[in-house]
């Protein structure tokens, strides 16, 4: 264990700036002694897990604050270790003062993450649990928490173990085989063999799909909205989030800047982009905008292409027929409250293989459509039986490695190459499960892990 291990730390564990309470989190072997410097009281006065009203006190016993000093004997902590929590008032002054005190007494300031690295590293969870912390708190719907906080609770660990335990049974009997000669054990089909290995990739194949729906919940998909200028774009935003965030005026390109907003359809976390209207200009400011919106619609989960219904129908087919990006998009015909050919339109770009979506932003009409059909077109995985999403880049590619190392060890079996390879390709595959748990883990993997976390955590 390093020397910054071994030391005592301090952090504020609630968010900066003025509230009603702040808490202050110390973990190490020095909280008891630190929990007696700073309110004056013996060390035999803190019983483990009970709350005690106290002063605070700074260097020299100058009193900061009162409030409530809660200390957690380890192993059964946070940490593992013996922590203190000190709730006081809130606000950026008594937490500070309270910090620079427990430093007074021999703290260092925690690293970002550090208390969760520090659960880790005492077997309190383990990786994928730890990494999950930051996703439950970062989660941006009540559905992306519970999926989060699914992996929290262990139960993405109960699915790796399974998987790792079923891959032990078939290397274990692979290795028996090697040990032994054909007299002592009966020996396996490579049929069987095969079958185990094939049914162990397909619960993996079947995690790994998930991962873009479990992506798409963590960050927000992104959609953005172009089209023409005065196609209604900006109005479009406004109807569908029922708010006035991007300014509209008749004039053609008044959006010159993309405009992000963040909303939900159903739970389900969107990233609308307001992006400037596409067409030929040398004004440079619009020439900017212009330029920003191509690299959001690069980066897009889906595109809203907007048109306006009055226009001629062959020129919105010839736009549509050959779009100028890669993402999927849904056609939307805008300003029906301005159009007797609706019904026509539908049909005429129906026929043509399009399904496009009738509104009109200024009458709020056909939203609701179009909500849906975004939800579908982005997340069209079904939830209601799913128990886990894969949301972790890393788990994946060391899923995806471990599938890798499958299909190799199968390739191997039905070619009768040396069992002794099988056996070594599965041994990798379970190599790659363990890196998800952190049973094998590089300082530098998980230094670029926790330091993405906020500090107090």
């Amino acid at each position: 264990m390093s020397s910054r291990e071994k030391s005592t730390v301090v952090a504020l564990a609630t968010p900066v700036g003025i509230g009603g309470i702040a808490v202050v989190r110390v973990s190490g072997d020095l909280s008891l002694q630190i929990a007696s410097q700073i309110s004056g009281f013996p060390q035999n006065r803190f019983k483990n897990r009970y709350a005690l009203f106290s002063p605070f006190l700074g260097p020299g016993g100058i009193e900061i604050d009162r409030g409530i000093i809660t200390f957690f004997k380890g192993p059964n902590s946070y940490t593992g270790e013996d922590v203190l929590e000190i709730s006081c008032h809130g606000g950026t002054v008594i937490p500070d003062q309270i910090i620079d005190a427990c430093l007074h007494f021999g703290c260092q300031l925690a690293e970002p993450g550090e208390f969760t690295r520090r659960a880790f590293l005492n077997g309190k969870m383990d990786l994928s649990q730890a990494e999950s912390v930051a996703d439950v708190i970062s989660a941006k719907t009540r559905l992306s928490k519970k999926f989060s906080y699914r992996i929290l609770s262990g139960k993405f660990s109960e699915l790796i173990h399974q998987l790792k335990d079923r891959l032990m049974n078939v290397v274990s009997q692979i290795e028996a085989e090697l040990d032994f000669t054909d007299d002592e054990i009966d020996p396996v089909p490579k049929q069987q063999f095969i079958h185990m290995i094939d049914s162990v990739s397909n619960s993996g194949k079947d995690l790994m799909d998930t991962y873009k729906t479990g992506r798409l919940l963590m960050n927000g998909a992104i959609v953005s909205i172009i089209g023409k200028p005065n196609v209604g774009k900006s109005s479009l935003l406004n109807a569908m989030i029922d708010e006035e965030r991007a300014i509209v005026t008749e004039i053609p390109g008044t959006t010159r800047d993309v405009i992000e907003v963040f909303y939900q359809i159903d739970e389900f976390p969107i990233n609308f982009i307001d992006t400037a209207g596409l067409h030929s200009t040398d004004h440079p400011v619009e020439l900017l905008g212009i330029e920003f919106s191509q690299r959001y619609i690069t980066k897009s989960d889906l595109i809203l292409w907007v048109f306006d219904i009055n226009q001629p129908v062959n020129s919105i087919l010839k736009d549509i027929k050959s779009p100028f990006f890669d993402a999927p998009f849904l056609p939307v015909l805008n300003k029906a409250d301005l159009s007797e050919e609706i019904t026509s339109w539908g049909d005429c770009l129906h026929q043509n293989g399009f399904d496009p979506t009738i509104v009109s932003a200024m009458n709020k009409t056909g939203l609701r459509s179009l909500k849906l059909k975004i939800k579908e077109s982005l997340f069209s995985f079904d939830l209601s039986d799913q128990e886990i999403l894969l949301t972790n880049s890393r788990h994946r590619n060391s899923l995806q490695d471990s599938l890798t190392s499958l299909r190799n060890a199968r390739t191997l079996l039905s070619l009768d190459s040396d069992r002794a390879l099988v056996a070594f390709e599965i041994r990798d595959a379970l190599s790659h499960l363990d890196r998800i748990l952190g049973v094998t883990t590089a300082d530098d993997i998980l230094d670029n892990i926790f330091s993405s976390f906020c500090v107090g955590k």
